[in-house]
């Protein structure tokens, strides 16, 4: 079997663009060796959905995909991009890349990502059931503790043999408070993670938060390894967030630290698993 370049990208719905916060809702992929070019949209947004807990519209994206998938199906791209972008209607990896440019609202797309491939619509659905999976409702225990966090989140990484690529736990940060972060990898810079809960009592949220947050400071502040590291919270919000818990949020992202949704670790994973190999080979 030929073995193919394609090239593809993860379409995201922001129901709120202030917040940051997305739930993956479809995949583009291009192969042209192959003459290829699709897209596997979700087709559903039901009650309980990720994209209904983080306050989305359901109309609104269904009709926004839709119209991007009967563009890219029907191979009309140049009436979006222009004739010089994308010829004959075909998706160019330039056409992708304006693409990005054009979707920059409440849809937009991941950066652009390459895969080896002998069947592009097999690996579209592959894609597709990787970073999209089903969008039906995920049963949740009664409360997502933070333990609980860390246990799923540790289970995920293990799948991809991150740990012995060298992803560490429990890393304590050369800092004179010797603050300690639940996992840590570095590439060219270090990268750190930490896992909050948004439910329980507010009181120990905020100080969890505020932790945190001090933590990505003193080493942001430091004159040490970590000084350029970057920060991100694996999380748990409830559908309905108190004004304490969204405020809490927003310091998070003030301070410039990422909010990812802990149920995205095997998305985080392949991002991970990515850089910490990239960076083997480089040493």
């Amino acid at each position: 079997m030929k073995r193919m370049q394609a090239t593809y990208m993860v379409i995201r719905y922001l129901p709120d663009v202030p917040r940051e916060e997305f739930v993956n809702v479809g995949v583009v992929l291009i192969c042209p060796d192959a003459g290829f070019q699709g897209i596997h949209i979700v087709d559903h947004f039901s009650e309980g959905s990720r994209a209904k807990a983080l306050g989305g519209d359901g109309l609104f994206v269904r009709h926004a995909l839709t119209k991007l998938r009967n563009i890219i199906a029907q191979r009309r791209v140049d009436d979006l991009l222009g004739k010089k972008a994308s010829p004959d209607g075909q998706l160019t990896r330039e056409g992708m890349a304006l693409l990005q440019q054009v979707y920059c609202n409440n849809i937009r797309f991941s950066p652009l990502r390459t895969a080896v491939t002998g069947d592009p619509a097999a690996t579209l659905a592959q894609l597709f059931r990787d970073y999209v999976g089903d969008q039906q409702p995920r049963p949740e225990p009664r409360t997502v503790t933070r333990t609980l966090i860390r246990k799923k989140v540790h289970e995920v990484f293990d799948q991809f043999r991150l740990f012995s690529l060298g992803l560490k736990e429990d890393w304590r940060l050369p800092l004179l408070t010797e603050p300690t972060v639940d996992l840590a990898y570095k590439n060219d810079v270090w990268h750190c993670f930490q896992a909050i809960s948004f439910v329980g009592h507010e009181r120990a949220i905020k100080t969890a938060v505020n932790a945190y947050r001090q933590t990505a400071r003193d080493a942001w502040e430091s004159d040490t390894e970590v000084r350029d590291a970057q920060f991100v919270a694996l999380v748990y919000r409830p559908s309905q967030p108190t004004s304490q818990i969204r405020n809490l949020e927003e310091a998070l992202k003030h301070d410039n630290i990422q909010l990812r949704d802990y149920r995205d670790a095997p998305e985080i994973a392949k991002d991970i698993k990515r850089d910490l190999e990239a960076h083997q080979l480089i040493r």
